[in-house]
């Protein structure tokens, strides 16, 4: 890909995801719905997909899979190719061509179990996304804008408690709120629009400290097997892990003083309406 789209040196990556969005995963999923794909065949597709979400956002190798998509709101390859099989399905069930119906009712009813068989699949994704199995659809079929709501909805609720479940299990993102993380949506720290791409680099920072990517000396030490020393090289006070930088350090405490007023002053914002919304709620009962 394009050095125009890479993190530090391009676009904002919540923009490069959009253009990726628009124009690389149509043709990579394309006509994928109608082939009895392997999950070796799902996993290169994935393998392809994170890799170029990790460029967009300049993330290393190491970056949990899971957040490398959070950060943008996207969705694995899987879930893409999910939806084109429901697409397809709707597409089935509401054109007026009786055999196509026949046709579909005779290989539901004998390859119900045969893993190849394009609707053996589209059942099993209707009953992963809980979505009405296709004897209702045709009797109940809801217009198509609805249906894509629809899908869009249940897709991305499964795959946010999914993709949030593994992140959580991950050390490397114990200082990482997964909880604000969403799919659909894209992460706070590429807000960058109107931004000059000092602003991008920074938040590319902000980005793999916040995913445990950002190497420290106490990093270091651990990769080379304790050749590295894991003392701050600016402070020589302490080990240098994230705590540290960040709030103890006194080489960088004169820099991050200017952030803790502003950090402060949004919290006791925050305390100020919950205590507002409390005391409403006893005021009502």
């Amino acid at each position: 890909m394009g050095s125009g789209v890479h993190g530090t040196n391009g676009l904002n990556p919540a923009i490069s995801y959009q253009i990726y969005k628009t124009y690389v995963i149509p043709r990579l999923r394309y006509g994928l719905e109608v082939l009895p794909l392997t999950k070796s065949n799902i996993e290169e597709l994935e393998i392809f997909h994170r890799k170029n979400l990790r460029h967009l956002q300049s993330l290393p190798e190491r970056t949990s899979n899971a957040v490398v998509l959070l950060l943008l709101g996207a969705l694995p390859i899987e879930a893409e190719i999910h939806k084109r099989h429901l697409s397809l399905l709707y597409s089935i069930v509401s054109c007026d061509n009786s055999k196509i119906k026949d046709v579909m009712i005779r290989q539901i009813a004998t390859n119900y179990d045969n893993k190849k068989s394009v609707f053996s699949r589209i059942l099993n994704i209707l009953e992963m996304y809980d979505l009405p199995f296709i004897n209702y659809l045709q009797k109940n079929l809801p217009k198509r804008d609805i249906w894509k709501e629809e899908i869009k909805k249940k897709v991305n609720q499964y795959w946010n408690a999914q993709l949030k479940y593994e992140a959580r299990n991950k050390t490397s993102l114990k200082n990482m709120n997964i909880e604000n993380l969403e799919i659909g949506k894209t992460a706070q720290v590429w807000n960058l629009q109107n931004q000059p791409r000092l602003e991008l680099r920074k938040a590319i920072i902000k980005a793999r400290m916040m995913t445990g990517a950002y190497i420290l000396q106490s990093d270091k030490h651990k990769f080379t097997h304790f050749v590295a020393e894991p003392l701050c090289q600016l402070c020589n006070t302490e080990n240098e892990d994230i705590i540290h930088m960040v709030t103890s350090c006194p080489v960088l405490s004169t820099i991050g003083e200017k952030y803790y007023v502003e950090m402060k002053m949004e919290i006791l914002d925050s305390i100020d309406q919950l205590n507002g919304i409390l005391s409403a709620a006893i005021s009502w009962k």
